[in-house]
């Protein structure tokens, strides 16, 4: 193309330096959107990726201070609970104690020392037995002078606070508690091993 003159190669050079400086600048433009998009998003993932640190440190803390919770909750109810339940056999048993002291003063006391005594002395089979017996059991002494006619003496014991006897015979090294005290012991193992009186939580 020809210029005729220099107003049309003026006009020339001008309009190729402003669509050479929009091509730039578009460019340019774009060039810094990108780069703003670039930042942005560096930005953003930073705050996210420090967001998920922060939430999942204070959400691991706030898990240990629950779990601590609930660990005593757990541990103040269990121990709750066994305590209700040694004061249920307690009252279960100081109720049956009382039964039995009362069991000791009737005429159904004669009849079972008679039967175990008979039990026991065919049972040790010798000629010389020492009776233990609580020190209040004046009922046992009339039954063994009716019962048994082998030769026999009689101590007393404070670890028999119900009744019943001890048989102990030194020539076999052998001793027999029949005592109501050792019985209401086994019972109440027995319980505590068979009752159902399971705890939960």
């Amino acid at each position: 193309m020809e210029y005729n003159t220099n107003q049309e190669l003026y006009q020339y050079f001008t309009h190729e330096i402003e669509r050479i400086s929009e091509q730039q600048i578009e460019a340019l433009r774009k060039e810094m959107d990108e780069k703003k998009r670039s930042e942005l998003k560096r930005i953003t993932d930073n705050i996210e990726r420090k967001t998920r640190k922060y939430l999942n440190r204070e959400l691991k803390s706030l898990n240990t201070d629950f779990s601590s919770e609930i660990n005593h909750i757990h541990t103040e109810n269990h121990r709750k609970l066994m305590e209700k339940r040694e004061n249920l056999l307690e009252n279960i048993f100081s109720e049956v104690k009382d039964k039995l002291e009362k069991f000791v003063k009737s005429n159904k006391y004669d009849t079972l020392l008679k039967k175990m005594l008979k039990e026991t002395v065919e049972y040790l089979d010798t000629d010389s037995l020492t009776f233990i017996t609580s020190e209040k059991d004046d009922t046992i002494k009339k039954v063994l002078k009716d019962t048994v006619s082998v030769d026999y003496e009689i101590k007393t014991s404070k670890d028999i606070a119900i009744g019943g006897f001890k048989a102990k015979s030194d020539a076999l090294g052998l001793e027999v508690d029949r005592t109501l005290d050792k019985k209401l012991r086994d019972q109440r193992d027995w319980f505590h091993a068979n009752s159902n009186l399971f705890i939960r939580t």
